[in-house]
């Protein structure tokens, strides 16, 4: 809770949606440099399929390598609540997160959960795109 101002000025700073994250402030995870945040992820749980919540870097540390601790972070959360399908809405990331494994899908290929979140109602425009990953390979059985 200490962290959401900054957690809101990052987001902000970057152009990403902050009305909701506090709701997802229990699965934020954050990495710091000297106490400064320099980035931020959420995820959404729905049971067995999560929805990734903006994973942003601050623009100096970008390129560092933040981002995928970011992921690894997130994916060992998601892996921990034994999901095993990540989703994401993106308008300018698309090929950043292919390589991390992120399949391009139809919008209307969302699962319903998806498909009722705030992130696909409201707050991303339509022409957002929809990522998926399986991490079903990642669990143990």
């Amino acid at each position: 809770m200490d962290d959401l101002p900054r957690i809101i000025a990052l987001l902000a700073a970057s152009g990403l949606p902050t009305d909701d994250v506090h709701a997802c402030l229990p699965t934020m995870r954050v990495v710091q440099d000297s106490g400064r945040l320099i980035g931020v992820v959420g995820l959404e749980p729905y049971g067995r399929i999560g929805l990734l919540r903006s994973l942003v870097v601050s623009l100096e540390y970008r390129n560092r390598g933040v981002a995928q601790k970011l992921w690894g972070q997130i994916k060992t959360l998601a892996l921990e609540l034994e999901i095993a399908d990540i989703y994401l809405l993106t308008e300018t990331a698309e090929s950043f997160f292919g390589t991390l494994g992120f399949v391009t899908i139809a919008r209307d290929a969302a699962p319903q959960p998806i498909r009722e979140s705030r992130q696909f109602t409201e707050l991303c425009p339509a022409s957002a795109v929809l990522m998926r990953q399986s991490l079903a390979g990642s669990m143990e059985p």
